[in-house]
């Protein structure tokens, strides 16, 4: 994992409230998960039903740590350059019909 780099404070705090999200949405995965096997132990302890929930919401939360702390081919960096991209390819044609 690599720190992120932010050139303004604005980027910083959006990357910061994401990580919040992140870590609340951790959070209430343990302890809802957790109620619920301890439910389940209780209730139906020869069925582990509750391994159903803990799989279905894991594979939401590892999306959601692999958008939050890795970059991938679409990260910032290539939000970055696209819309560079994109702004130079705008200035480029209004610069063209100016000249017209």
């Amino acid at each position: 994992m690599t720190t992120p780099y932010f050139t303004t404070l604005d980027q910083a705090r959006d990357h910061a409230h994401k990580l919040a999200a992140f870590y609340r949405h951790l959070c209430l995965y343990v302890l809802i998960c957790g109620g619920l096997s301890a439910l389940n132990f209780l209730q139906t302890p020869h069925y582990f039903w509750a391994g159903w929930v803990w799989f279905g919401w894991g594979i939401g939360m590892a999306s959601h740590a692999l958008r939050l702390f890795t970059r991938g081919p679409l990260g910032q960096d290539w939000i970055e350059r696209k819309a560079s991209e994109l702004h130079n390819a705008q200035q480029t044609a209004t610069h063209q019909q100016d000249r017209r």
